[in-house]
């Protein structure tokens, strides 16, 4: 993850991040690190303040952490559009080092996305529903929303809407989950 991208974040997209809760949701970059999230973010799929910096990146996760792979229950599908908008967007990147660098990281150490990359899919990015399948509140439905900050850059913020009262219903619980258990390690550590 680039830490220059996290250090130029403005104070009030962290703020927003917080007050969007208990929805999930995280800004990321067109590369697909990402830069910031929230709470409930942080714990949707795996517990993300666990995830090394430099590990966090969406398409990574997807093709190498289990856990974060346990919690897609679309995951082919989902690894084939990603990587077809990763071909897509990378178009317009092919000079910049960080690009070519995940490129050649995903190809050494996933051979599925090396499969999927030889097919040379392009798609682009558009708001869809998504699922993910959370060990604490069970599987949660999202219709996901993406909001670009800062074009130029390929800052984006994603927002994870509940689809259904139910996953509401999780997301709520799950915050709440998350809260506490932040709260309870803040007050053992203080």
């Amino acid at each position: 993850m680039p830490t220059d991208a996290v250090d130029t974040l403005p104070c009030g997209v962290r703020q927003m991040l917080r007050q969007l809760e208990p929805f999930p949701a995280l800004v990321q970059n067109a590369r697909y690190d990402i830069l910031a999230y929230n709470t409930v973010y942080g714990g949707l799929l795996t517990d993300l303040d666990a995830v090394a910096p430099c590990d966090r990146n969406c398409m990574w996760l997807s093709f190498t952490h289990p856990g974060w792979q346990a919690a897609m229950p679309d995951r082919q599908e989902t690894v084939r559009q990603m990587t077809a908008r990763f071909r897509a967007r990378m178009a317009e990147h092919l000079a910049e080092p960080a690009w070519k660098a995940l490129l050649c990281r995903m190809q050494r150490e996933s051979p599925e996305f090396r499969e999927l990359w030889e097919r040379h899919e392009v798609a682009r990015a558009v708001d869809h529903r998504k699922s993910f399948d959370n060990p604490h509140v069970g599987r949660l439905h999202f219709t996901f929303q993406g909001l670009w900050l800062n074009p130029a850059e390929g800052a984006r913020l994603g927002v994870y809407v509940p689809a259904d009262d139910g996953t509401h219903a999780g997301v709520t619980k799950l915050h709440t989950l998350l809260t506490e258990r932040t709260t309870a390690s803040a007050a053992t550590t203080g």
